[in-house]
């Protein structure tokens, strides 16, 4: 799951879903991570975080979407998958998302702007990024996906050679379609106890 799954899924509290988007930034022991901002809400957003990953990382519908991916992507499959459902979840968001997708979108962007100075500054230009190019609404375009394939494949050296993924979703469009529609409510489920 990416920034878009991850936002939803952090239910309607907004310490949560900023915690919940923090959780990519924040390494090691959650209970040494501290500052004049952290809240016990926003440390359940950051631990949310992990837990939506590793239930991610284990299902077995995941990993049969990995397994499409892996002959070519290996070990990079898991951010190819996670930003495909983004995809699939901004396709079929009056199914699964809360309102419309822009003001959804429109209102995690907010939170994140209004919030930046509870977090590293570094973040500030990855935020600035993601809501002037509207990152969340944008992925229900496969030309969306393509371009976050593309930055996660510019940014992060790991994931280097992801931007030509899209192509092997295209090709198995459907597949990985059934996979996320599988996947996701068992997902959803899974959090709704956090909120």
């Amino acid at each position: 799951m990416n920034y878009l799954a991850h936002a939803l899924l952090s239910g309607p509290d907004d310490e949560l879903r900023l915690g919940n988007f923090l959780g990519d930034f924040v390494k090691g022991r959650l209970e040494n991570y501290h500052g004049p901002f952290v809240t016990p809400r926003l440390r359940d957003g950051l631990r949310l975080h992990r837990l939506i990953d590793s239930f991610t990382d284990q299902h077995p519908v995941v990993r049969r979407s990995k397994s499409r991916l892996a002959p070519r992507y290996g070990l990079r499959a898991g951010v190819i998958v996670d930003l495909a459902y983004d995809h699939y979840l901004a396709r079929r968001w009056a199914q699964h998302g809360v309102g419309s997708l822009g003001k959804f979108s429109n209102d995690f962007y907010a939170l994140l702007k209004n919030n930046a100075h509870r977090y590293d500054a570094s973040l500030q230009g990855l935020v600035q990024a993601m809501s002037r190019s509207n990152w969340l609404a944008g992925y229900a375009e496969l030309e969306g996906l393509d371009r976050a394939l593309g930055g996660m494949a510019r940014r992060f050296p790991v994931a280097a050679g992801i931007d030509t993924a899209g192509e092997v979703i295209r090709s198995c469009y459907d597949e990985f379609g059934a996979d996320f529609q599988e996947f996701f409510p068992a997902i959803r489920e899974f959090c709704k106890p956090y909120w």
